[in-house]
């Protein structure tokens, strides 16, 4: 199996795969997502791990990199687009570089209708509340 760096044009991701099925290479390529989470991590990841992005990417980016918010919903937005074309070209699976953040992550698979972000309604683990009840009784 294959996981690459995280990249964020998915069109280089299709031709490296076609790339390597050309010279005998079957393994599974998953491809490393890495969602937007700020303006400055980005650009400080993608500057560390010299990683071409789309000039279109930057454009949207540079109006809204001094707005949290409106960063990490275009991180999402994005994410969700490349995954969803990934997945049609046949892609294997998605390797996700959350960073310890998974907020992006789950919502970039619920925009792929794999996961529901929704609140539990009641806790999964009944029994071990009922004995940290137990034991400060």
């Amino acid at each position: 199996m294959i996981i690459t760096q995280l990249f964020y044009d998915v069109g280089n991701f299709l031709q490296f795969v076609k790339d390597c099925r050309n010279i005998g290479i079957n393994c599974p390529i998953l491809p490393g997502i890495m969602p937007i989470q700020s303006y400055g991590g980005f650009m400080r990841m993608t500057g560390f791990c010299k990683t071409k992005v789309p000039q279109e990417i930057l454009d949207t980016l540079e109006p809204i990199k001094d707005n949290a918010e409106a960063v990490k919903a275009y991180g999402i937005h994005l994410g969700t687009q490349m995954c969803k074309t990934l997945i049609e070209a046949g892609t294997p699976g998605l390797h996700m570089y959350s960073l310890n953040q998974d907020k992006a992550v789950l919502g970039i698979l619920n925009g792929l209708g794999l996961v529901s972000i929704e609140e539990p309604t009641k806790n999964p683990t009944p029994a071990i509340e009922d004995k940290k009840e137990e034991a400060t009784a």
